[in-house]
């Protein structure tokens, strides 16, 4: 069967019921993998041609899951620090009001 990002997608963001970061999370998981589809059909080719042995196909999907984890965890930081300045806008505003 050929590899399908948008169906891994699908597949993965369906299991964010009603989160309200749903469409941000699923917007980063499809920029991040469409960037490494050609990376993972090559994969699969290499690994179906005899040319990676079930154990370098392992490492190499263990690294790319490594590379995307870092890329979320950025976004969670990015995120934090999002909400962290919109925390401290609010109570700018309190305060100033309370004077």
């Amino acid at each position: 069967m050929p590899f399908s990002i948008e169906t891994t997608i699908e597949q993965i963001t369906a299991q964010f019921g009603q989160s309200p970061l749903k469409s941000t999370l699923e917007n980063a998981l499809k920029t991040s993998l469409n960037q490494k589809q050609g990376e993972f059909e090559a994969l699969q080719a290499a690994l179906q041609n005899g040319d990676l042995t079930q154990e370098e196909f392992q490492i190499e999907i263990e690294r790319e899951k490594a590379l995307l984890t870092a890329e979320m965890e950025t976004l969670k930081i990015i995120a934090k620090a999002e909400i962290q300045k919109i925390v401290n806008q609010v109570f700018q505003a309190i305060t100033s009001q309370l004077k």
